[in-house]
């Protein structure tokens, strides 16, 4: 597993909680109109489990655990975008 890999996962997912947290009462997702600090919880130990995951995966299976990672880094930047969009609109 590559190290670039591992920094733009945690780079993406970061920014996409980053760009949550500033305005999370704009969130169109009912699933994710609770408290922040439960956001933040749920993401952080999203973030850690998922490279927990891929660190498993990449002793045996070295292209699962790097799919994995480009999984969650385009679902990171689709967050992303979308909490974007949301914050230019308001």
């Amino acid at each position: 597993m590559t190290r670039a890999l591992v920094g733009l996962f945690a780079a993406i997912q970061a920014a996409d909680l980053v760009t949550y947290l500033q305005a999370p009462h704009l969130e169109a997702n009912p699933m994710m109109q609770m408290s922040p600090g439960i956001v933040v919880v749920a993401k952080v130990a999203g973030i850690l489990g998922a490279l927990l995951i891929v660190a498993l995966l990449d002793r045996r299976y070295h292209d699962l655990a790097a799919l994995g990672l480009a999984i969650g880094i385009a679902v990171g930047a689709l967050g992303l975008g979308t909490n974007l969009a949301m914050l230019s609109v308001a």
